[in-house]
């Protein structure tokens, strides 16, 4: 009876270590793919703050021109800084898509994990611990 409770609790070590090394894989892999996202994220976002000074650069030479039929004054500065608060927003939006899916991507959902499994465990060898009421 006493080798069948060291067998019992080893065997429950080992599925609980084995549990450990598959969720340590998976929140690195999440990193990975949180980490790459970020700098896909800084890319793009370059590239739009580049897109907006070509945009904003076109719009004033139009602007300067005439040829957008809007006179200089308030309505040209109105459509640059449109401009600007729109591709700002856009990258803002990104950053906080970005922020909350790796705030709640896998700590929470691994600490849970490994909370429920010692709670198992720990059940387990208590009921293996309890006399028998025959």
């Amino acid at each position: 009876m006493m080798m069948s409770l060291a067998q019992q609790g080893m065997s429950a070590a080992g599925q609980g270590s084995q549990a450990n090394a598959a969720q340590e894989a998976q929140a690195e892999q999440i990193n990975q793919q949180n980490q790459m996202l970020w700098l896909q994220h800084e890319q793009k976002a370059r590239e739009q703050r580049d897109l907006l000074k070509r945009q904003t650069a076109s719009a004033r030479a139009a602007l300067a021109a005439g040829g957008a039929g809007l006179g200089s004054g308030g309505s040209a500065a109105a459509l640059l800084a449109g401009l600007t608060r729109q591709t700002e927003q856009a990258i803002a939006d990104d950053h906080g898509y970005l922020s909350l899916r790796q705030q709640y991507s896998q700590p929470k959902a691994a600490k849970q994990d490994r909370a429920a499994s010692l709670l198992q465990m720990g059940s387990q060898m208590m009921s293996v611990m309890r006399p028998n009421s025959y």
